[in-house]
Formats: C-alpha cells, sequence, structure tokens
C-alpha cells in the first residue's frame, strides 16, 4: 500500500515530459512556490535526528517478553534507536544505532529485517513531506523537464497538469489544499493540507483514497529546530486493509536529537 501511494506522488512530480514549461507558467509556478515553506529556500544544507519508531518498539516489546532481560537477544535490541538525516545518496539516510548482534543468526535475520521494514516505511510515508516541505514542490529540474500548463485559474485556485499524464493538480493560495486525482491512477485520490505561518504553508496532513476502499492518513506535527520548522512526529494510519478490508495498520514516528547545517550564504 505504501509502495502504491509513493509512486503516485513520483509519477505527479518526477517523471520526465518530452517538452519544457513556457516562461510564462514557468514565472508563474515559481511564484507559487513562494506560498509555501521550504527548508531548503531557508536556507538548511542537511541534518541528522535521532527517531523512536513505534513499529519497532512493538517488535521490541514482544521479544524481550519472550527472551527475557537477561538473553542476548533482548541485550541486542534493548537499546536500538535509529539515526536518519539529509542528504544523503539515495535521498535519505537511515541506520541503526545502539545495536550489537546476538550471535543468534536466526534472530539476527529477523532483526535485520525489521529494521528495513521500518525503514521502507519511514521513509515512503515521509515522502510527501518531503515534496511539500524540504524543496521547492516546482523545483528546477522539474521545471526544466515537464511541460506544466495552467489549466484554470478561478481566484486563488489553480488547476495544473503536465504532458499527458492523466492527472490533475489543484493548488489553493488561501486554504493551503493540495488535491491531485486520476482517473486511471492506482489512487482514487490523495489530498494535502497545510496550516499557515509566516514563512508559507507547512504541510499538516496528506491523506489517500485507493479504488479498492482502502485508506490512509498521514499526520505530521512540527517543531522550531534552530530556527528551521523540522519534524516532530509522524503518525500513520491505514484503513480497510487486507482480504477482508477490515484491518487497520497505526505507526508513529518521533524526531529528536536534531543536529542541523545551514548554508552560510543564508546565515
Amino acid at each position: 500500500m505504501n509502495k502504491i501511494f509513493l509512486s503516485l506522488f513520483f509519477f505527479l512530480f518526477f517523471i520526465v515530459s518530452n517538452a519544457a514549461t513556457d516562461s510564462t507558467t514557468i514565472d508563474f509556478l515559481k511564484k507559487l512556490n513562494q506560498n509555501y515553506y521550504c527548508l531548503t529556500s531557508e536556507g538548511l544544507r542537511d541534518f541528522q535526528c535521532q527517531i523512536k519508531s513505534s513499529l519497532f518498539e512493538s517488535y521490541k516489546s514482544a521479544w524481550l517478553t519472550k527472551y527475557g532481560p537477561e538473553d542476548k537477544r533482548s541485550q541486542s535490541i534493548e537499546k536500538v534507536e535509529f539515526q536518519f538525516g539529509f542528504p544523503a545518496a539515495e535521498g535519505f539516510s537511515f541506520e541503526p544505532i545502539n545495536y550489537s548482534p546476538s550471535g543468534n543468526v536466526k534472530f539476527d535475520t529477523q532483526t535485520a529485517e525489521v529494521f528495513k521494514h521500518v525503514e521502507l516505511i519511514l521513509k515512503e510515508n515521509l515522502f510527501p513531506w518531503a515534496l511539500f516541505t524540504l524543496q521547492p514542490v516546482f523545483d528546477e529540474e522539474a521545471l526544466k523537464n515537464r511541460d506544466f500548463k495552467i489549466q484554470k485559474s478561478n481566484g486563488n485556485t489553480f488547476v495544473i497538469s503536465s504532458g499527458d499524464e492523466p492527472v490533475t493538480e489543484i493548488f489553493d493560495k488561501q486554504s493551503g489544499i493540495c488535491f491531485e486525482a486520476g482517473e486511471k491512477a492506482t489512487i482514487k485520490s490523495t489530498k494535502s493540507k497545510f496550516i499557515t505561518n509566516p514563512k508559507g504553508f507547512l504541510l499538516s496532513e496528506s491523506e489517500a483514497d485507493f479504488p479498492n476502499g482502502a485508506k490512509m492518513s498521514l499526520r505530521m506535527e512540527s517543531q522550531s529546530i534552530e530556527g528551521f520548522l523540522m519534524p516532530k512526529r509522524l503518525l500513520v494510519q491505514v484503513e480497510n486493509i487486507g482480504a477482508s478490508h477490515q484491518q487497520n495498520a497505526d505507526s508513529a514516528f518521533l524526531f529528536t536529537d536534531y543536529k542541523i547545517n545551514q548554508n552560510p550564504d543564508k546565515k
């Protein structure tokens, strides 16, 4: 499910078109960028932080109960947290810390698989935040390689399309709501909501509805770190999943202990 959600956002914003956007539309979209809070535009160069995952904590609690505190398997994971950062070669870095393999091959293999699962869920569900907050919504590469068109402009609402993609993107400068929908898309619709602050709209929620009836919602809480509005807590909820469409899945990520590097020319 998360892979589908990530795929649509990737499809919406990063697929390359055969034609470039005309200069008038580029100027318009650059002005539209200014309505959204953007960390790199504010001078953020890179960051690192530690993350606690409710998903991993659930696994850890089950293992500690099963094996007991004196077992090497329990001791190997007892103090595990995760270090997370940007930039990295693949967008974000992710690494378990305070972890030493127990020596039990089966258990250590299972632990490594859980680490990868936590990383996958975090990166995929953090993507909407990265899309709207980490860098400009319409970045230079997208403006250069994609043929954006303003289909309709009505007051503060703008309907934007790109090439032959079966997708419509709606931006509202007053409410900060972005809505995407495509008749042939694997996701029925997605909607992102923003809160206002003096430096622009800041992503707070993102929801996705799927043709099979499943729903996924993300909620991002922010905190001020050295003047930058950084993630504090990411809450993920998925409803109506599984064969019976009656299963739900929730997870949460807590971001702490930030190390921020700022571009020198922005200080």
